[in-house]
């Protein structure tokens, strides 16, 4: 009896589970909609406050800064005017400017940017142009503003306070430069400061309050007695972050504040959190009777539809039916809603468990008949290297790596006579243990007609009547014949439907041995197959493959193609026919990557030294 049979009576009703899984999930998602509305109504209310509180500091210091900026451009201009109208220029006159309009310096600068006039003798002679901080004043020569400021910057020549100039064009194409220092402009800030927010709101009862960087109050609400920033709940205002909401208690309440710092002066926005939030408290108690109504109409209706576990628990049960149907004997059933189904999980599971268990055995005792297989098959192929030892006439290597446990590539060389090396590459048409039989076959036949020292063509046309007798499963191969002289270089060759091989010459070049192919091997009966030759110098080398190599895939199933095999073939400086096949298949394992070889990857390469 199964462990969940012997707990069955602790087990529950579908009906009733469902209900209380129902009901809880119902809650938690209540109160996670709940939470989420929360969070994100706090954040909206911060992002609207923090725009508001901003936008009414920003209309007041723009105000102030425009209105400065413009009384320094009315001193420039009236300069300017008594300059145009006066008949001299002179020092002393300057003075007497810079003194009714309460400015630092006048200087008076002709078109090459040198001061000609000054209120101050030491600034005669000087070219504004070449300072960064006054080189803007080129601006009015070219006559591309009428009218130009510089930022406050310290001026050596007047002493250690900060200076902002201004300038107006001159009728005479000269211009006047007006100098203010920042004691004088702060003076002027304050003025323009002093009750200028007495009667600005923010929102509907908030307030806007200006001081001094020392937390003296400058402006404040017309109904407020503050006289230090502590009376507004800020106590130092080296803790105030500026351009940033934070909160305060003022005279008990809580606020939203903002600071912006403008020169010097401090610019506070404050709005009630009550007035910010009672809007969103409407809205937030609105979106909660919907989620809540919503979610009943859900509760009871899905409650309805509970008989339907019985439903989805067939349904999975036959859902990993299908699965183990389909092959994937990994698959566990494990519906355990009630009883029935859990007795149901167990009957399955422990049928597929014996089954896996045959298989497993049935695997072990093929898998250790292919190995076998694959044994013999790699120890009828040349596998010791170096090949012929005691030659010094030619160097040959070959390697073959499956695609599966056997194979249906083969190659063999061996010499016909003292000076006869022939030659071969195959590739059989399907793979495993049918066209590793049918390979030992062709390779023998091929084998045995070449050490009888008949012509290429006729190994062919032999070969392929022997092999078309009795084939009942249609089986061919391609084969590549080719023998080689030592003495002259020369091959004679014939191909039965294999790919041409490459001829790399002793420069490093390359070239596919194109000829016409006959019709493979095992394939059509009286098939007449063709001789050809090519001749190797000193220091030529044949590399001869299947189509494993050529039609290997990379994962986005493109295929390594002839072009890549001649490159990687012409590319190296290999001292020897090893390294030559090792290189090809290092540069079709790295072009595949982690796709899954697809044929079998033989290769074989002879190096021709005279």
């Amino acid at each position: 009896m199964s462990a969940s049979l012997k707990q069955g009576k602790k087990l529950r009703k579908i009906s009733t589970v469902f209900r209380l899984r129902l009901l809880k999930t119902t809650i938690i998602i209540f109160l996670v909609a709940f939470f989420i509305v929360i969070v994100s109504l706090t954040f909206f209310v911060r992002r609207a406050n923090e725009s508001m509180l901003k936008k009414q500091i920003n209309r007041i210091t723009d105000g102030i800064s425009y209105n400065i900026d413009s009384v320094m451009r009315i001193r420039a201009e009236i300069i300017a005017e008594d300059i145009n109208t006066a008949d001299q220029i002179t020092v002393s006159s300057l003075k007497e400017a810079t003194k009714n309009l309460s400015t630092a310096v006048v200087d008076v600068v002709d078109s090459n940017g040198k001061v000609v006039c000054s209120s101050e003798k030491k600034c005669i002679g000087l070219n504004i142009l070449g300072n960064e901080n006054t080189s803007v004043f080129g601006k009015l020569l070219n006559k591309e503003k009428d009218y130009v400021k510089t930022d406050f910057f310290k001026d050596k020549l007047l002493g250690d306070d900060l200076y902002s100039y201004a300038g107006i064009p001159l009728e005479n194409g000269d211009f006047v430069v007006v100098g203010v220092s920042f004691e004088s402009y702060y003076q002027s800030l304050v003025m323009f400061v002093t009750d200028s927010t007495k009667f600005t709101l923010v929102g509907e009862s908030g307030f806007c309050i200006v001081c001094d960087n020392k937390g003296k109050i400058l402006s404040a609400p017309h109904n407020s007695n503050y006289k230090t920033t502590e009376d507004f709940g800020v106590a130092s205002l080296s803790e105030v972050e500026p351009d940033k909401v934070f909160t305060a208690t003022i005279n008990g309440e809580e606020y939203y504040m903002m600071c912006v710092i403008s020169e010097e002066i401090y610019f506070f926005s404050a709005v009630p959190t009550s007035e910010s939030f009672s809007r969103w408290y409407i809205i937030l108690s609105i979106i909660s009777v919907l989620v809540l109504l919503l979610l009943v109409v859900m509760f009871f209706r899905v409650n309805d539809l509970s008989r339907k576990l019985i439903v989805d628990n067939i349904r999975k049960v036959n859902d990993g039916l299908a699965e183990i149907t389909a092959g994937n004997l990994d698959t566990v059933i494990d519906v355990r809603g009630n009883i029935e189904f859990s007795q149901l999980s167990d009957d399955i599971n422990s049928t597929v468990d014996t089954l896996k268990e045959y298989i497993a055995r049935e695997a072990a005792r093929l898998d250790r008949e292919l190995k076998f297989a694959s044994s013999i098959q790699l120890s009828a192929l040349p596998n010791e290297f170096p090949a012929f030892p005691d030659r010094t006439d030619i160097d040959i290597f070959a390697s073959m790596t499956t695609a599966k446990m056997v194979g249906g590539d083969f190659y063999d060389f061996f010499f016909i006579d003292e000076n006869k090396l022939a030659f071969i590459m195959a590739d059989v048409s399907d793979k495993g243990i049918p066209a590793a039989l049918f390979m030992m076959k062709a390779k023998a036949v091929v084998k045995s007609l070449a050490q009888s020292r008949r012509e290429v063509n006729e190994v062919m046309n032999i070969a392929n009547s022997i092999l078309c007798e009795g084939n009942n499963e249609d089986m061919f191969v391609t084969l590549w014949l080719g023998i080689l002289n030592t003495d002259t270089g020369e091959i004679d060759f014939s191909n039965a439907g294999h790919c041409h091989p490459i001829i790399r010459k002793s420069d490093g070049d390359c070239s596919y041995a194109v000829c016409k192919p006959n019709l493979s091997l095992g394939a059509m009966e009286g098939m007449q197959y063709r001789k050809h030759e090519l001749k190797l110098d000193k220091g030529d080398a044949v590399f001869l493959y299947t189509d494993g190599v050529t039609e290997a895939q990379n994962t986005a199933e493109e295929l390594y193609g002839e072009d890549r095999l001649l490159k990687a073939v012409s590319r190296g400086n290999f001292k020897n026919s090893e390294e030559m096949c090792t290189a090809v298949k290092k540069d079709v394992l790295k072009f595949t990557g982690s796709a899954p070889q697809s044929d079998d990857l033989t290769v074989l390469a002879i190096y021709y030294k005279g």
